[in-house]
């Protein structure tokens, strides 16, 4: 196979490095071109900062001065050091208040603000005032509204109070009452015949306590201690034993038991009779086993939807919850 990268035989070595050598010089001077060079009499100047003369120029510079010398007098202790703070604060407030005449005066006039607001004292450029600092020196830079401003505070934006009630104590009533219902079916659900009436209620009581969770847990967020409380016992009763028998359980579900945990801490609410736990309890399965050791019973509102006659059932074959 050819090689692409074996020398090739030249008629003329020395030939060929002189052309080389020539190529790079005339490359070379291109680079350069233009960095000696003067701007001819008469020529308009495009400047890329302001003059030294310049009143933003002199007045950045007298603000530096005294930046130093406040610097140096707090490094060292020095008697007068408060003194220097309050030359600093002034030169500043100059720089501040000075008229911007054109795109380079602008740049160098933020370049000094921002460079003062991060360094050490920057804290002293904000404010809740008309004469604070940085909005001085953005009404400056952007309107040129340089005059000094009476130290007048802005107003605060008005915060919402706090909402005594999220007014959803219906729905608290529908959740307990759902999952009492809930727990006393238990014994019945695990000894009922398959598509007994028995069998029949006691799937709708179990429906109608999910139904009842999900609703609440689809509100809108609560914004009062009582809907949080609501949502925290809605969240505990659809977790419950998620986590039963779970040697490595999802971190998600894992930190929805975390969160909600969490909220009926916060909120101190307190979680229903009956309930097994979370599924990582020790006891967990044992207080499970015990809702179906004792004697059950049904609500009449299930019994009557499980013996409807056909055409009363929804298209799931469930009997249209009661409220």
């Amino acid at each position: 196979m050819r090689n692409p990268f074996k020398r090739q035989p030249t008629a003329d070595p020395i030939s060929a490095m002189r052309e080389q050598r020539a190529a790079l010089e005339a490359k070379a001077s291109t680079l350069n071109a233009g960095k000696d060079r003067q701007p001819e009499p008469g020529a308009p100047r495009t400047a890329s900062a302001p003059p030294a003369s310049s009143a933003v120029s002199v007045a950045i510079h007298e603000h530096l001065h005294a930046y130093a010398g406040r610097l140096y007098a707090e490094a060292y202790k020095m008697d007068d050091a408060d003194t220097r703070a309050e030359q600093e604060r002034a030169a500043f407030w100059a720089v501040l208040h000075t008229p911007l005449a054109s795109d380079a005066e602008r740049l160098v006039y933020a370049k000094a603000v921002i460079e003062r607001a991060s360094g050490v004292y920057g804290r002293e450029c904000y404010g809740n005032t008309r004469a604070a600092w940085m909005g001085v020196a953005y009404r400056n830079f952007a309107f040129g509204e340089y005059a000094p401003e009476s130290d007048m505070e802005l107003p605060a934006l008005a915060a919402a109070g706090p909402v005594a009630s999220d007014g959803r104590g219906e729905y608290l009533a529908r959740l307990v009452t759902a999952y009492a219902e809930d727990r006393a079916s238990r014994p019945i659900a695990i000894t009922a015949e398959f598509n007994s009436i028995e069998d029949e209620a006691s799937r709708l009581v179990l429906r109608r306590c999910r139904d009842v969770c999900v609703e609440i847990l689809a509100l809108p967020a609560p914004q009062a201690a009582d809907g949080l409380a609501l949502v925290a016992l809605a969240a505990a009763i659809t977790l419950e034993v998620s986590l039963d028998g779970e040697d490595n359980p999802q971190p998600e579900a894992v930190a929805a038991v975390v969160a909600t945990r969490a909220l009926l801490g916060v909120t101190g609410t307190a979680l229903p009779p009956g309930f097994s736990g979370f599924g990582d309890e020790p006891d967990c399965s044992e207080r499970d086993a015990a809702l179906f050791d004792r004697p059950g019973s049904l609500p009449a509102w299930a019994i009557a939807a499980a013996e409807a006659p056909d055409e009363d059932e929804d298209e799931d074959g469930a009997a249209p919850l009661a409220s």
